[in-house]
Protein backbone atom coordinates (compact mmCIF):
# COMPACT_ATOMS: atom_id res chain seq x y z
CA UNK A 1 0.00 0.00 0.00
CA UNK A 2 3.02 2.48 0.63
CA UNK A 3 4.22 1.96 -2.96
CA UNK A 4 0.35 2.81 -4.31
CA UNK A 5 -0.13 5.90 -1.94
CA UNK A 6 3.75 6.88 -3.31
CA UNK A 7 3.46 6.22 -6.77
CA UNK A 8 0.09 8.31 -6.86
CA UNK A 9 0.35 11.32 -4.84
CA UNK A 10 0.67 14.62 -6.18
CA UNK A 11 3.83 15.37 -6.62
CA UNK A 12 4.44 11.32 -7.92
CA UNK A 13 7.19 9.74 -6.02
CA UNK A 14 9.10 6.73 -7.75
CA UNK A 15 10.44 4.65 -5.08
CA UNK A 16 13.30 2.12 -5.80
CA UNK A 17 12.28 -0.94 -4.52
CA UNK A 18 15.61 -3.30 -3.69
CA UNK A 19 14.99 -6.96 -4.34
CA UNK A 20 17.03 -10.06 -3.97
CA UNK A 21 14.40 -12.65 -5.69
CA UNK A 22 11.73 -13.33 -7.51
CA UNK A 23 9.28 -13.68 -4.95
CA UNK A 24 10.09 -10.33 -3.54
CA UNK A 25 9.73 -8.75 -6.84
CA UNK A 26 6.31 -9.76 -7.26
CA UNK A 27 5.36 -8.72 -3.77
CA UNK A 28 6.80 -5.45 -4.75
CA UNK A 29 4.93 -4.91 -8.19
CA UNK A 30 1.83 -5.78 -6.21
CA UNK A 31 2.15 -3.06 -4.00
CA UNK A 32 2.29 -0.80 -6.98
CA UNK A 33 -1.33 -2.36 -8.43
CA UNK A 34 -3.86 -1.03 -5.84
CA UNK A 35 -5.52 2.17 -6.95
CA UNK A 36 -6.25 3.86 -4.21
CA UNK A 37 -9.45 6.47 -3.09
CA UNK A 38 -9.30 9.75 -2.35
CA UNK A 39 -10.40 9.39 1.04
CA UNK A 40 -7.93 6.40 1.31
CA UNK A 41 -5.23 8.50 0.19
CA UNK A 42 -6.08 11.38 2.99
CA UNK A 43 -6.11 9.22 5.45
CA UNK A 44 -2.61 7.69 4.54
CA UNK A 45 -1.45 11.17 4.11
CA UNK A 46 -2.86 12.67 7.54
CA UNK A 47 -1.00 9.70 9.21
CA UNK A 48 2.23 10.07 7.94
Amino acid sequence: MVLAWLSGGDPVVTPIAGVSGAEQLDEALAGVSPVLSAGYRDLLGGAA
